[in-house]
């Protein structure tokens, strides 16, 4: 119900790929309804700007005691991610969501050249 029906409705997923129009973005939602089960999950807000029409918000997002499809047991991880909202007849909507996961930071060359 918060996400965006239109076509220009976006999603970035730290499971690889992308989703563009609402029914990709919901068909997306669905399959990561089946893969993640339980647990708990938090933001802790970076930053945010709002205007009249539009705000974005950055947060790192914590799963903490999830349940995943085909992993034993409870684990847990935390994203980077960004959520832009737009005002679509009057009601704030997401439009976008960008999310991967929270890693350390690191030189490219390791991560480019195997090392």
């Amino acid at each position: 119900a918060l996400y965006s029906h239109e076509a220009d409705a976006t999603s970035f997923y730290g499971w690889g790929g992308y989703e563009k129009g609402w029914e990709a973005v919901s068909r997306r939602w669905d399959w990561a309804e089946k893969q993640f089960q339980g647990g708990t999950v938090s933001h802790e807000t970076i930053s945010l700007r709002a205007t009249a029409e539009m705000f974005y918000v950055t947060q790192i997002e914590t799963f903490t005691r999830q349940r995943v499809a085909g992993v034993a047991g409870e684990t847990g991880w935390s994203n980077r991610v960004t959520h832009v909202f737009v005002r679509e007849a009057g009601e704030w909507r997401l439009l976008h969501r960008h999310a991967n996961r929270l890693e350390a930071q690191f030189d490219p060359s390791q991560k480019l050249t195997g090392r």
